[in-house]
């Protein structure tokens, strides 16, 4: 068998487990950075899927003295490959939680960008990668569900993420590379053993294979026994959760407080496990639970205490514990400079994860002399209330503490004037004489957030 035909043998058994979502009338991204993995992987695609159905993206994070330089050895690769290329600098903010961490956010950013709802990612991840990401969550106390390494599909915000070499160890890839005259970067940055992940590849690795020549025999046998504890750990989660009175609440969910603290730390801390994973959010570590089960869920009840994990927020409320994101809150010094005229569609953005939907109607809502202009108002702090139904006026933070709304959600409501009268408080209320009678011109508003 010739190169070009083991090649094509390779790359029909890479792709096999995709078949069914390659036959779609979808795209496909490569993950492209220019070195050996992805060179392999590029080279491997446009054996199996047609040039025009590939788009390759490169992220030039800036972090190299030779960025640049891999940027136009990638540029000049794909040219000669005659395959659409996207190339993106983007600047990376550590923010507190490692350059790494950072780095690959700001990635799954520009592939998010770049894809529709029904197309697939690529990345050339190979076994090597996996091995030492276990050798690291063992290090920093995963369990199973870290145990079972790098899952080889997953969803993303759009489309889905296949790992097509995951399976495959480095020494072949590069075997594999040098036979079919291929060309790739290296990265002297995998040399800094400052770096966790380089320490254990370049230090930690050639001792076990030294010692035990097959370990990634050994390794397969722990990823799936790992995977059946987390088969097994995900549907005892399952269980809970219907138990738990889960509810979809602005920009997130909620639990029933008292339920979950009715079952064992065990199983709180399976459920806090699998809880934000199974709502699209990132799942937080041990450290992470242990700081909510033991100083979230004895706060007092006045206390405004939180946990925050990356983009995910935990609160508690009442009898309510809530997963939030962290998206869903804008700027407040922003939202509160601002006064937004209702433009008279229906729909009318407030900022990036919230709207006002209107509904000119008749009988049903607020009051709507139409000539009068719809002012969009945050509070600011001394304004008062009278809601329809009340005998007298109050404070609008004492309003919104009866309400019920949540405390964190208080400085976000949209507050509704008819030119400088309060009319309405988001979609919680409408004010003393503003309800519409039967046959009334009113308008009916909606408070939309973004849920998970």
């Amino acid at each position: 068998m010739n190169t070009n035909q083991s090649s094509q043998k390779l790359a029909e058994q890479i792709f096999a487990p995709i078949e069914d979502q390659l036959s779609k009338d979808c795209k496909v991204c490569v993950a492209f950075s220019g070195g050996l993995d992805s060179r392999v992987l590029l080279e491997l695609t446009i054996k199996k899927i047609s040039l025009d159905r590939l788009l390759v993206i490169h992220v030039n994070h800036g972090l190299s003295a030779e960025a640049d330089y891999w940027q136009r050895h990638v540029e000049e690769t794909c040219d000669s490959i005659g395959v659409q290329l996207v190339t993106e600098k983007v600047t990376v903010q550590s923010a507190g939680k490692g350059l790494e961490a950072a780095a690959r956010d700001i990635r799954y950013k520009v592939f998010d960008k770049h894809m529709a709802e029904s197309d697939i990612l690529l990345q050339g991840h190979h076994f090597d990668d996996q091995v030492e990401t276990i050798l690291y969550r063992l290090l920093r106390g995963s369990g199973a569900k870290g145990l079972a390494g790098i899952p080889k599909t997953r969803k993303l915000s759009r489309g889905i993420l296949f790992r097509p070499l995951l399976g495959i160890k480095r020494s072949d890839l590069e075997n594999f590379a040098k036979t079919c005259s291929l060309k790739w970067i290296e990265d002297e940055s995998n040399k800094n053993n400052e770096f966790d992940r380089n320490f254990i590849r370049n230090n930690i690795l050639p001792k076990i294979t030294e010692r035990w020549p097959d370990y990634h025999a050994r390794f397969d046998t722990l990823i799936r026994n790992s995977r059946s504890n987390k088969r097994l750990s995900a549907s005892i989660f399952k269980q809970d959760i219907q138990t738990l009175d889960q509810k979809q609440e602005r920009g997130g969910h909620s639990i029933d407080i008292r339920v979950f603290s009715s079952l064992d730390r065990v199983r709180q801390k399976n459920v806090l496990l699998y809880w934000a994973d199974s709502n699209g959010m990132q799942s937080p570590g041990h450290k992470i639970i242990r700081e909510i089960l033991d100083s979230l869920l004895n706060a007092d009840e006045d206390k405004k205490s939180q946990v925050n994990f990356r983009q995910t927020q935990y609160r508690k409320y009442r009898d309510r514990v809530y997963l939030l994101d962290g998206k869903s809150f804008s700027d407040l010094e922003i939202l509160r400079s601002q006064k937004i005229v209702w433009n008279k569609e229906s729909r009318l953005d407030l900022d990036p994860v919230s709207h006002l939907k209107f509904d000119v109607t008749q009988g049903d809502g607020i009051r709507y002399p139409k000539k009068v202009p719809v002012i969009i108002k945050f509070r600011k702090g001394g304004e008062r209330s009278h809601p329809s139904g009340r005998e007298h006026s109050n404070s609008l933070k004492k309003c919104l503490q009866e309400s019920g709304l949540e405390p964190w959600w208080r400085d976000y409501v949209p507050l509704i004037y008819f030119g400088s009268e309060l009319v309405a408080v988001g979609d919680l209320w409408i004010q003393k004489d503003w309800e519409a009678g039967i046959k009334e011109p009113s308008l009916k508003v909606s408070w939309i957030t973004k849920t998970l």
